[in-house]
């Protein structure tokens, strides 16, 4: 089979990416930095799918073509037959900060005449694509994703249009074809999977899992004898992963087991109401829930961050799961005090990173002095400053919740306290209010 790569513009999303792969047999990899090239060519002959997981989605423009510039110049003479650029899958982003449209047309330099797939939805987490508009659930009921009562008003990148095909034309880049819904229903009744010539770069509708899948035997079809530059998000991943799995015999659907522990640790750097929830939840069943309070993180005393760090390893110490969280919803005060104070301090960039410094030190501390094996971290961007600035290298994927939407991996270090450690890097708007209490429980699904 044609070998894929993959570039999340942030972790969590990244994750769930590699964890799409993996559910249907792939041998997966998603890394956390960029090897040499040696290694990145084993990495490459050893995997299926090989992922490296960035911040680009909280960057600027200069900022992205940096990160990526070198890591399609390390792949581009691999022989990779799909390159997927995985989004997230409410496509948020913005002319100035995380550019999609800058990302993919890299990709098409890199790899010129390729076919450019743009496939954003994702039915099994409630994101749909109509007549190019984009749509995701929010608390049961589906908005479009310029009326969605999250994403119209996300404090980075508010979404102000639905249509794709829009958004990319105002950060750059024009698509040149859709494949909308009634197109893909006929193809799909008359089995018609080659894609038509002409258009370079297309919008794929999609609602259903069927949907995913002819996608994705579409893509694979072009894959046979052109490079794929793909934009898309996990649902594609998901397609991929299937139609690949089916073409293979002997491969069986696994059974996903998760073993409870005696005490997690989750560190919070979202403020969705997703995560609200998943916080009030677990706190009611007795988890420590610790807010971290912004002029903690900004301050040049660092004595009343360090007290908080020491009570919560105190709690853990005591067999005591905890949750230390930045903000309680989008309207907690908490999320433009930080912004407010950074700018008292004339300091650049956005608060994730400011957060995922404040986390990583915290973590090293927790797993340094106990013996904490599980740990989540919320929040795509500060995730992704989290995990790299703790010194985790990479994360092979192990375990799935699919209701939840979920995805766990080992992480690997060069620093023994982390390493091997089970990790779950998730999205902010991820999970039923309960996740927290079934990842320290454990459980057992089919896939």
């Amino acid at each position: 089979m044609k070998k894929i790569f993959f570039i999340g513009d942030d972790f969590t999303g990244a994750s769930d990416n590699a964890a799409q792969y993996s559910r249907h047999g792939l041998k997966t990899v998603l890394l956390f930095d960029l090897p040499d090239l040696e290694t990145l060519e084993q990495l490459i002959t050893d995997n299926d799918v090989v992922g490296i997981a960035t911040a680009t989605r909280s960057m600027g423009r200069h900022d992205i073509v940096q990160t990526l510039a070198p890591i399609l110049s390390s792949v581009k003479p691999l022989g990779v037959g799909i390159i997927q650029y995985k989004c997230c899958s409410t496509f948020d982003s913005s002319n100035g900060i995380g550019n999609l449209a800058l990302a993919l047309r890299m990709m098409r330099d890199s790899w010129p005449g390729s076919f450019s797939p743009i496939y954003i939805a994702t039915p099994e987490f409630g994101r749909y694509t109509l007549f190019s508009n984009h749509y995701a659930v929010f608390d049961g009921k589906r908005y479009r994703l310029d009326r969605h009562p999250v994403m119209a008003n996300h404090p980075a990148t508010p979404m102000s249009e639905s249509d794709i095909r829009l958004i990319l034309k105002h950060q750059g880049f024009e698509t040149d074809g859709v494949v909308d819904v009634v197109e893909l229903d006929r193809r799909m009744r008359e089995g018609l999977y080659a894609q038509e010539e002409g258009a370079e770069s297309v919008v794929f509708d999609g609602y259903t899992l069927d949907h995913s899948h002819a996608v994705a035997r579409i893509v694979l079809n072009v894959a046979e004898t052109r490079t794929v530059t793909a934009l898309a998000a996990q649902g594609f991943a998901e397609g991929v992963g299937r139609c690949l799995a089916n073409e293979r015999k002997g491969i069986e659907r696994k059974t996903h087991c998760l073993p409870a522990v005696d005490k997690i640790l989750v560190l919070s750097g979202s403020c969705s109401t997703t995560s609200r929830q998943q916080i009030e939840h677990a706190e009611s069943i007795g988890f420590r829930a610790l807010r971290i309070e912004p002029r903690y993180m900004l301050a040049d005393d660092q004595a009343p961050l360090q007290n908080l760090a020491n009570e919560a390893i105190a709690f853990l110490k005591a067999g005591k799961s905890v949750i230390l969280y930045t903000a309680l919803g989008q309207d907690d005060p908490a999320v433009g005090e930080l912004n407010r104070l950074m700018g008292q301090k004339k300091m650049s960039g956005n608060s994730s990173r400011v957060i995922g410094g404040v986390f990583a030190s915290i973590l090293r501390q927790a797993l340094a002095q106990t013996d904490l094996q599980r740990v989540v971290v919320a929040g795509g961007d500060c995730s992704s400053h989290a995990m790299t600035q703790a010194g985790a290298h990479s994360i092979e994927m192990t375990v799935s919740h699919f209701f939840h939407n979920a995805y766990m991996g080992r992480v690997r270090s060069s620093d023994r306290s982390i390493d091997g450690k089970e990790f779950l890097l998730k999205g902010g708007q991820v999970g039923r209010s309960n996740l927290y209490e079934d990842i320290l429980h454990g459980f057992n699904i089919q896939g």
